[in-house]
């Protein structure tokens, strides 16, 4: 005696559990690519906001802490210091014997960034390297300025919208001065307080 209804309620269930089991099947493999499209959307979701961070806003994160960080200028010459400030059109690097104020515009590479960023504030973003400049030339420190005609040294006269005045003097003989020099900014890379 055969129990063809046993028989065909067994093939029913075994032929349930098979197509339960390829669904699951599915399901598990459509969890796994919506996982990695998931992983691949946020990957290219942090690239693209990498992708709109300025340099400048690495370097300000960096502003205090006393990381030193080399700027390398467009005739190779390097600059070396602790970040103090990024302005809107520089930065402003300390180290034991003075300072730096360097233009952006100048910077060819930079040695020392870290990933940490930090935006700047409303007051920062409308500060240029000017204002640094005015409070340099109030003290009467000597500096030296680095730019495309080669090296001027001096003390800073005046500052001006777009140049700045250099009473041009050996560095330690500030009353010696030879000429009064006028310096389009655009050609200043970078000037050093002594």
């Amino acid at each position: 005696m055969h129990d063809e209804g046993g028989q065909a309620g067994r093939r029913t269930g075994d032929q349930r559990e098979r197509t339960e089991a390829f669904l699951e099947g599915l399901s598990a493999q459509a969890a796994s690519l919506s996982a990695l499209e998931d992983a691949a959307e946020a990957e290219e979701l942090a690239l693209a906001e990498i992708a709109r961070i300025p340099w400048a806003d690495r370097a300000r994160a960096l502003a205090g802490t006393g990381v030193r960080v080399e700027f390398e200028l467009p005739d190779r010459s390097r600059l070396e210091g602790a970040v103090e400030a990024v302005l809107a059109d520089g930065i402003v690097l300390e180290e034991s014997s003075g300072g730096w104020a360097v233009w952006a515009d100048a910077v060819r590479s930079i040695t020392g960034l870290g990933p940490r960023t930090r935006s700047a504030g409303s007051v920062a973003a409308r500060l240029s390297l000017a204002t640094v400049l005015r409070e340099w030339a109030r003290d009467g420190s000597a500096v030296r300025c680095l730019g495309e005609l080669g090296i001027h040294e001096g003390t800073l006269t005046r500052i001006g919208a777009d140049h700045l005045d250099l009473a041009e003097h050996d560095r330690d003989d500030p009353r010696g001065v030879r000429a009064e020099r006028t310096l389009p900014m655009s050609a200043v890379w970078a000037i050093r307080r002594w």
